[in-house]
């Protein structure tokens, strides 16, 4: 038990990857499988995920709060990224039309 850490990167990555999953099954762009089969596959691997960290935590490869504390990090990453990448930004177009118009007869200062 010489090599432990907090976070457990292990369980940063498999959490990472089990939250990802899961938001890209929330809300396809196109569902082509059932809302509640999505649900299941999600819970499946978000299951999964805490098995690793029960197995790292059982292996004696660290402690139980490096598991969480990587879950914790993992999904947290994740879900931040998906907040940022569907915030609406606005677009170029929207910005061009938001500029205040330019004065008439060349010149900037009135009068």
């Amino acid at each position: 038990m010489g090599d432990l850490s907090f976070p457990s990167g292990n369980e940063t990555r498999v959490f990472a990857l089990a939250a990802a999953l899961a938001v890209l099954l929330a809300d396809p762009p196109r569902a082509r499988i059932p809302a509640a089969v999505r649900v299941l596959l999600a819970l499946a691997a978000l299951l999964v995920a805490g098995a690793a960290g029960v197995a790292l935590v059982g292996l004696g490869h660290h402690y139980f709060t490096d598991t969480v504390g990587g879950a914790a990090v993992g999904v947290a990453v994740v879900l931040a990224t998906a907040f940022i990448l569907d915030r609406p930004w606005p677009s170029a177009q929207s910005i061009r039309n938001d500029e205040p118009p330019a004065m008439a007869g060349g010149s900037s200062t009135p009068g």
